[in-house]
């Protein structure tokens, strides 16, 4: 997998490894190559809602950006975060209201374990095309 985005995952000049790590996962996991822009900020350029921690925007011209609140960089559900919202830029999926999906936006944040089981779901609504997707 060429892992495009790697060059591109950035905050305050430094790398993120386990960002690294957590893209690397969605990209094997998906067959896709995140080559865009997978940052932390402190504030978002563009928040979608006051309670946002993190979002994907995708621009007029195509360009995509995820953003991730500073916040949540050491986080044990950075794992979930990144993989919801690369399911957003990378596969153009909606939010899905299952309360059992990685997708649910109002979802907890998910122990290890639990997340394991929440992405085979993931997987297969993506594989069966139980997901809505963005146009």
């Amino acid at each position: 997998m060429n892992c495009a985005g790697f060059g591109r995952v950035e905050y305050n000049g430094y790398t993120n490894k386990l960002l690294k790590k957590h893209i690397a996962s969605f990209e094997k996991d998906f067959g896709v190559d995140v080559n865009y822009k997978v940052i932390f900020v402190k504030n978002f350029q563009y928040e979608p809602s006051p309670t946002a921690i993190a979002s994907c925007t995708v621009y007029n011209n195509g360009y995509k950006v995820v953003q991730i609140s500073a916040e949540y960089e050491k986080s044990k559900s950075l794992l979930q975060i990144v993989y919801h919202e690369l399911g957003h830029c990378s596969l153009n999926i909606k939010h899905y209201e299952d309360a059992f999906d990685i997708m649910n936006p109002r979802l907890s944040h998910l122990v290890d374990s639990q997340f394991k089981l929440f992405k085979k779901q993931m997987i297969y609504n993506w594989k069966n095309k139980i997901y809505k997707l963005s146009k």
